[in-house]
């Protein structure tokens, strides 16, 4: 008997404490709805806590982790989330945090699994919330972790208690017109036009850049290897004075005595092409070995030593100072800023003790920005039944917000929302909460409701028609620094469940 409890798998449970009411309120309503689920402090943990946390690992089908900062941060979670990924078993994300992402580990763990949204729980919404949950478990491994007799009832439509056939057979007329009514009635023309104000992302190639020789009458030369040279750039995290720091590294830079006497290196120094044409002094220029994984130790001293013929390899660090913000995640940093030209040149002078100097030109190109399109949204959710895609960008951040509007197989209205920064999160509508907001509608006599606990991705408001107060269309307004959109998109009521 023991041996066969061991074998029955479960959904386990990953969190850290401070969201530890939520998740006992998970367990419990999973529990309720047939799941096996594991939980620590639900019977999972025992008296060895490393063997505890890799037994409920071994025998999940699937684990629900519930990502925060402090999670991040717990090495605990940390190992159990890296055994599950190193055993394959299926990682399903619950966000419960409005406007945080997941770095370093975490970040990298689950950064391109679907997110689902449990944030601003409420008690209306904690249920509707929950059976999504259950529908990713079914879409991710089945009905392995569920009790027999519930398996065995998936199959069956449960029927809402009515207290009377009367009264059924009254209501089963009334939802039929309603359909009949949805299904005869074209609201297509009361659709607007699409608005868009403000200006767009263009997706542009990378730039290309040009291997250039050294000068000057120094009887030193600066090399390169091969044809280009991929130079990195980075930029610090925040402002100081409404400006930054941008830096470039060249990881890999040849420096040789082409003379018959000893020479030394006393300064470098380098300056960058704006988009004028003018050569603008860049503040410092540091010198250190090469590094292979991208972490530089610049060296206290820059003077640099050639005997004749002789051939030297360093890394170059050059800083330039920028008005503005930097990038708001590691992508939008790891490049040059948006104030610079592409490709951005620098010369890069070595001045040596006979008061001589030479100089190389290095170029350095930003790799395109990763945007959620609309191919990108369609193939992480694994859907072709669009029904609409819209996106607003923000220029100043290079940035876009969208959302994709689709039916999936099972007929339900899903609404994907892709962020830059925050990854992918989805809501639902379904034809009951359509009913609900038709009959909120008619008693109030109102035409627009504003769908308030979507509005961290935008204004979304419920439009109905004035006559029959049937929920026709949607309207979305994304609004960024920069720009703004507003489409209204027709709804499928006929086809959804």
């Amino acid at each position: 008997m023991a041996e066969k409890i061991k074998d029955e798998k479960h959904i386990m449970l990953s969190y850290q404490w401070n969201t530890q009411k939520l998740v006992c309120d998970v367990y419990q309503y999973l529990k309720d709805n047939g799941i096996r689920v594991w939980m620590d402090t639900k019977g999972g943990m025992k008296k060895c806590l490393s063997s505890s946390m890799a037994e409920g690992v071994e025998n999940a089908s699937a684990i629900v982790c519930f990502p925060t900062k402090e999670y991040q941060q717990s090495e605990n979670c940390k190992k159990e989330l890296t055994y599950a990924s190193q055993r394959g078993v299926p990682i399903i994300p619950c966000m419960t945090i409005a406007g945080w992402k997941p770095s370093a580990w975490l970040g990298f763990s689950i950064t391109d699994l679907l997110y689902l949204d449990f944030k601003n729980i409420t008690e209306q919404n904690f249920n509707i919330k929950c059976q999504v949950l259950i529908e990713k478990i079914k879409q991710t491994v089945g009905t392995e972790c569920f009790e027999t007799d519930v398996q065995q009832s998936l199959s069956a439509t449960e029927a809402q208690p009515h207290e009377s056939k009367a009264e059924l057979e009254l209501e089963l007329k009334s939802e039929s017109e309603d359909e009949d009514e949805i299904v005869n009635t074209d609201f297509s023309s009361k659709i607007p036009e699409p608005q868009r104000q403000g200006p767009e992302l263009v997706a542009a190639e990378q730039a290309k850049t040009t291997k250039h020789v050294c000068q000057g009458d120094s009887v030193i030369r600066l090399l390169t290897l091969g044809n280009t040279l991929k130079m990195e750039a980075n930029q610090d995290v925040r402002t100081k004075g409404g400006a930054f720091i941008n830096y470039f590294f060249i990881p890999k830079i040849l420096i040789q005595n082409t003379g018959k006497e000893s020479v030394s290196i006393i300064e470098f120094t380098a300056e960058y092409e704006n988009h004028e044409g003018i050569w603008c002094e860049c503040i410092t220029v540091n010198i250190g070995p090469p590094s292979s994984n991208g972490e530089y130790h610049w060296l206290t001293d820059s003077v640099v030593n050639l005997e004749p013929t002789k051939l030297v390899t360093f890394a170059l660090g050059v800083q330039i100072k920028i008005q503005g913000r930097p990038g708001r995640d590691n992508e939008r940093r790891a490049r040059a800023h948006k104030s610079l030209p592409q490709p951005l040149k620098i010369r890069v002078y070595a001045h040596d003790t006979d008061g001589k100097s030479c100089s190389l030109i290095v170029e350095q190109a930003n790799t395109p920005l990763q945007l959620p399109t609309k191919e990108f949204l369609m193939k992480k959710c694994s859907v072709t039944n669009i029904i609409s895609y819209v996106y607003v960008d923000d220029c100043e951040e290079d940035s876009r917000r969208s959302v994709l509007v689709y039916l999936d197989d099972k007929s339900i209205l899903n609404f994907s929302f892709g962020d830059c920064f925050i990854g992918l999160t989805r809501e639902y509508l379904y034809k009951d909460t359509v009913k609900k907001l038709q009959k909120q509608a008619k008693t109030n006599g109102k035409t627009e409701i504003v769908m308030d606990e979507w509005s961290r991705y935008g204004q979304y408001t419920a439009l109905f028609d004035p006559i029959t107060f049937i929920l026709y269309a949607v309207r979305i307004e994304l609004v960024s620094s920069t720009s703004k959109t507003e489409t209204t998109i027709l709804l499928p009521l006929n086809q959804m469940k």
